[in-house]
């Protein structure tokens, strides 16, 4: 028969009991992978991730850029016969009209596309060159003038399309994937001040443009945003995952 010696048997003992309360401190203590900051001058916490955390999402960023930006507006015209006493003879003129307003906005020095509606989907249009009436510069009393070269099937009183250049503009570009929607309709991206730090920053965007957001609002040129991660890191910053 074999006996446990009583000093074995305490050692034992001892030893379970300290698997055991390893075990369960194991359970009630969970990995840590972020730690959310708050301030009391600002409702926008600061969410800091560990370098485990950070590299198990596998975060990545992209600057914000600053860019002239031309938009370009679709309005409707009409061929119309040569002005009298204009130097161009060649060619059709095409006559625009626009509000006050709308002549604010358009760069009347560039050159736009005249398409003819019967066009098939995806024309690259006519270029149509600002018109220099003797005098007026391009504007006639009832409309802003284009000289178009080309399109064999215009005459007077064909309506066309006219599509015009708007003023340069600066505007701030982040990647689309950026972009983080709230449950109420509000933008934001997570921008990277600094290592393993991530603030969620209020943006307003005008438009998106293939896999570009076009901002009237956001952090500066250079800033660091989130593009891959956003949605880990509001996550973590709302207490989910």
């Amino acid at each position: 028969m074999n006996y446990v010696k009583p000093w074995a048997a305490v050692v034992l003992l001892a030893a379970s009991v300290l698997i055991a309360s390893c075990a369960k401190t194991s359970e009630a203590t969970p990995v840590v992978a972020a730690t959310l900051e708050t301030s009391d001058a600002t409702d926008i916490a600061r969410l800091i991730l560990t370098q485990d955390a950070a590299e198990r999402l596998g975060v990545e960023t992209a600057p914000v850029r600053s860019e002239d930006i031309t938009r370009r507006r679709l309005f409707g015209a009409e061929v119309v016969a040569r002005p009298a006493g204009t130097a161009t003879r060649s060619g059709w003129w095409v006559r625009v009209d626009l509000t006050e307003g709308e002549l604010g906005t358009i760069d009347l020095a560039l050159p736009g596309l005249v398409f003819p509606l019967d066009d098939e989907p995806g024309s690259s249009g006519l270029k149509a060159s600002p018109a220099q009436p003797d005098p007026g510069g391009g504007r006639a009393s009832d409309g802003v003038l284009y000289t178009v070269t080309g399109g064999t099937r215009l005459s007077p009183g064909t309506p066309v399309l006219i599509e015009l250049p708007q003023g340069g503009t600066e505007r701030l570009i982040v990647p689309y994937s950026s972009v983080v929607y709230d449950p109420q309709g509000r933008t934001w991206t997570y921008t990277n001040p600094e290592p393993l730090v991530f603030t969620r920053v209020q943006i307003t965007i005008d438009y998106v443009a293939g896999e570009e957001a076009i901002l009237l609002d956001g952090p500066p040129p250079g800033t660091l945003v989130v593009t891959v991660g956003t949605a880990e890191l509001s996550g973590f910053e709302n207490g989910v995952g």
